[in-house]
C-alpha cells in the first residue's frame, strides 16, 4: 500500500492506492418474478441484513432495479445514522443510471433533508465522476485548516480524504446516463459551494468533490 499525500489548491487530500482490487458484486440471471419481488422491498426502503439478496437480485434487472434502488432512497432523506445510510447508499454507489442520478441531485440540493443524506448525496454524485475513489463521512466532511506560524510559515492540515481503488464503483447499469450528466453533476456543487444556506458539512463534501473530481494530477485516477 502506498500513501501520497497531495495538496489541491486550497486543499489538501490524502490518497491511499491499494493494489488489490475490492470485491465486487456479478450481474446474475435474474427471473422476472424475482426481479419484482426484489424491486418491492428495496423500493420501501429502511432494508435489513436479510433483504441483501434483493440488492444482487437487482444488479441483474437493468432500469427496473435503478427505479427500485432510486425509491428506497426516498426513505433515507431525513436519516441522520450514518450507519443507516452508508449501508442503503453503498448500494446506491453501485449504479450509473440516469433515475438514480436525478434522485440524488435533488437530495443533496435539498434542505429539508438531513445534512448526512445530502452529503452521501455529494459523494454519489464524486462517484459518478471518479469511480475509483473510496470516500468515508468523516473523510468528506473534514475543512482544511491552514496555519500561520510565529516565523510566518505558513501550512496547511489535510482537508477531505479518499481512497483509490482498482475496482471502479457503478458497475450496476441501468437507463443510460444523460448526455450533459456531467455539467449537471459540476453545476450542483457549484450551487452547494456558492449557497449561503448550505451546511458547512455539505459545503465541506462539495468542497472536497469540486477539487478531486476536476484537479487530481495526471496517474491518481
Amino acid at each position: 500500500m502506498t500513501m501520497r499525500t497531495i495538496s489541491l489548491g486550497s486543499l489538501g487530500v490524502t490518497l491511499v492506492l491499494f493494489s488489490a482490487l475490492t470485491a465486487r458484486l456479478g450481474a446474475q440471471q435474474v427471473a422476472p418474478a424475482d426481479c419484482g419481488k426484489a424491486a418491492n422491498i428495496v423500493s420501501r426502503g429502511r432494508t435489513t441484513p436479510t433483504d441483501d439478496w434483493a440488492f444482487s437480485a437487482l444488479s441483474a434487472c437493468g432500469p427496473a432495479g435503478a427505479r427500485a434502488v432510486a425509491a428506497g432512497m426516498a426513505f433515507y432523506r431525513t436519516e441522520t445514522n450514518v450507519v443507516a445510510l452508508e449501508d442503503y447508499m453503498t448500494q446506491v454507489d453501485n449504479w450509473r443510471d440516469e433515475v438514480v442520478l436525478s434522485a440524488v441531485l435533488e437530495l443533496a440540493t435539498d434542505d429539508a433533508a438531513t445534512v448526512q443524506a445530502r452529503v452521501f448525496a455529494v459523494r454519489h454524485l464524486m462517484l459518478l465522476l471518479e469511480p475509483n475513489l473510496l470516500l468515508t463521512y468523516d473523510g468528506l466532511i473534514r475543512k482544511a485548516d491552514t496555519t500561520v506560524t510565529r516565523d510566518m510559515v505558513t501550512w496547511q492540515a489535510a482537508g477531505c480524504t479518499a481512497q483509490m481503488v482498482s475496482a471502479p464503483h457503478g458497475s450496476f447499469k441501468g437507463a443510460p446516463l444523460a448526455p450533459d450528466y456531467k455539467e449537471r453533476i459540476s453545476e450542483t456543487f457549484r450551487s452547494l459551494l456558492n449557497s449561503s444556506t448550505t451546511p458547512a458539512p455539505v459545503r465541506n463534501a462539495a468542497n472536497c468533490a469540486k477539487y478531486l473530481t476536476t484537479r487530481l494530477p495526471a496517474g491518481t485516477r
